[in-house]
């Protein structure tokens, strides 16, 4: 099943680019997470897989009003080349107090954005086991620094995985 197969994906370079973001296995896996999540029609695009790139708005790339011509047929797809954001500096969460000393164990997993500059913009919550882990997560995520992403060269706003796991 591609879907799985695209999960799984996506799940290996999350974690990969967490732990060795210099990896040379980073490209191949984005490569085929992309050929997995790529739309199969020109009509109807599949939804966003967590990795895909979201351009930065511009606006010298507004639309420009069409001209009428006889229907062709679509353009064929153009390669592009995205390079995921890579991991500068990360911050270890503090372990909530009262969390360690209940002797509490737990993880997080949130969605993060990547800004074009390397900096962590929007962050959501995926899954926590408590509400202070998550917040210690995302205290510590907001202090991560990374390589922005890039498509064709340019920066990118990017959205990755991150999981947490806090451990006695």
């Amino acid at each position: 099943d591609s879907a799985e197969e695209a999960a799984t994906a996506q799940q290996s370079l999350d974690q990969l680019l967490l732990v060795a973001p210099g990896d040379p296995e980073i490209p191949r896996l984005t490569a085929r997470l992309a050929a997995l999540t790529a739309p199969k029609s020109a009509v109807a695009a599949q939804p966003k897989s967590v990795s895909e790139p979201e351009p930065a708005p511009n606006a010298a790339e507004a639309p420009q009003p069409a001209e009428a011509a006889a229907p062709a047929a679509p353009p064929a797809p153009v390669a592009s080349k995205t390079t995921p954001p890579q991991l500068i500096s990360r911050v270890n969460p503090e372990y909530p107090t009262s969390l360690l000393t209940n002797r509490t164990e737990g993880s997080v997993e949130l969605v993060c954005y990547i800004e074009t500059d390397g900096t962590v913009g929007e962050v959501s919550i995926v899954s926590a086991t408590h509400r202070d882990f998550a917040d210690a997560a995302i205290a510590a995520v907001r202090k991560f620094t990374f390589r922005p992403a890039s498509q064709d060269g340019r920066p990118i706003r990017f959205r990755i995985r991150i999981p947490f796991s806090f451990n006695l």
